[in-house]
């Protein structure tokens, strides 16, 4: 048994978006292994607040600071003359550094992780406790995408904060007893292309995601929220995530106004519903198309997933593993991705999951399974088989006892 300290720049709880999903399988996971865990976190979701005491009663110590708008925008502003990444400045708080100090002062720690690059705000490299930063993704090459899909002027600040986080995560990685990364794709990447002193490349190890196979599983039976929405289609995609983040907004407008259209010239009863909470106002005006449904936030997607023909994420920019993608193959839909989307997947192409290149992909895929349901059944089949063997919080622990040893 350790005293870990589990330091995030957002509350790891409720497992109700990508990082967080991820962040509460870590602490889970180490509370499952018997180890005694306090949390050090910011709360920038006033929903959130009802959760603390579930936190407080679950895990040793829990100590937070609120995240407020206006001073993290007025510190985004100063990152233009600052050596210091954006994501740093935007997700300091001194309020929450020093209720840190206090808690280590009189606790002594045996393991601290820093999850994600925002909460490297608080590293201490004098800490003798062992130093484990969970990276997720590799950063900087997000913002380095970013950079190369947008235009002047959000080409160059994105660009720069690629530079500027990259000199960074490789500092840190210096610094660190272990660093982590999402998937061997993510932890791959960063040695070739940053990682350059090959005495640190040891340290480097990925960390899978994990599903919840028994939340997201095939064996219930939902209600169809479609017979509302398309009373009159037989076919429905869905794509469901959180829809004010930017790769999944380019995601359901490319769907819906050129794969969707395609679609239409020879399978008329086919629907695309796009689940999720907050909705840009870009989203909500792909309704206006044909066949398409904006949901906005429900308080449940499994019916969504169920009760759906094929599970779609035609991502052109992603990092690491997307959850949303995990979480259609556990409930056994057919599940069709991009080959952004597919990076960091642990599965079969044609077997687990369809991989779609580019328009005419999508459209002969996503036909061929509508039209043979032995396709689908088997697709779904083995994409279940594949979360229960790669995904699930019996590896992650058997990782995390690797990763403290």
């Amino acid at each position: 048994m350790s005293d870990i300290l589990f330091i995030s720049h957002r509350m790891p709880y409720p497992p109700n978006k990508g990082d967080k999903i991820r962040s509460h399988a870590i602490i889970h996971a180490l509370r499952l292994m018997g180890h005694n865990v306090s949390l050090a976190f910011l709360i920038d979701d006033e929903n959130d607040v009802q959760h603390l005491d579930y936190l407080n009663q679950t895990y040793t110590d829990v100590i937070y600071a609120r995240w407020h708008k206006m001073p993290a925008y007025m510190r985004m502003v100063m990152g233009g003359i600052s050596k210091t990444p954006v994501t740093l400045l935007c997700h300091y708080s001194r309020e929450l550094a020093d209720k840190i100090k206090t808690l280590k002062h009189n606790k002594k720690f045996d393991a601290i992780f820093y999850f994600s690059g925002a909460s490297l705000n608080y590293f201490d490299e004098t800490d003798t406790a062992k130093k484990i930063i969970d990276y997720v993704d590799v950063d900087s090459a997000k913002w380095d995408a970013y950079a190369k899909k947008s235009y002047f002027p959000l080409s160059m600040l994105y660009r720069d904060e690629a530079v500027k986080m990259a000199k960074y995560e490789i500092k840190f990685a210096e610094k660190s007893d272990k660093s982590l990364f999402v998937t061997q794709n993510e932890k791959d990447f960063f040695i070739n292309n940053y990682a350059m002193d090959i005495s640190i490349h040891s340290k480097i190890m990925p960390l899978n995601n994990i599903v919840d196979h028994d939340y997201f599983t095939p064996n219930n039976n939902y209600d169809n929220p479609y017979k509302h929405i398309f009373p009159n289609l037989k076919h429905i995609c869905v794509m469901t995530g959180v829809m004010d983040y930017k790769p999944n907004i380019d995601a359901v407008t490319y769907f819906a106004t050129h794969i969707m259209p395609e679609l239409d010239k020879n399978m008329p009863d086919i629907g695309f519903c796009i689940v999720g909470r907050n909705p840009t106002k870009a989203v909500r005006e792909l309704a206006k198309y044909k066949n398409i449904f904006v949901t906005g936030s429900v308080d449940d997607v499994r019916p969504y997933i169920h009760r759906a023909s094929v599970c779609v994420n035609p991502l052109q920019i992603a990092r690491g593993v997307q959850n949303k993608v995990l979480e259609s193959m556990s409930m056994s839909k057919p599940t069709l991705v991009s080959t952004a989307a597919f990076e960091g997947i642990m599965a079969k192409s044609n077997l687990d999951l369809l991989v779609c290149d580019d328009l005419s992909d999508w459209v002969r895929n996503i036909t061929e399974v509508l039209k043979n349901p032995d396709l689908a059944h088997r697709l779904g089949q083995s994409a279940r088989k594949t979360i229960l063997e790669h995904y699930t919080i019996d590896k992650m622990m058997s990782d995390l006892k690797e990763i403290l040893s």
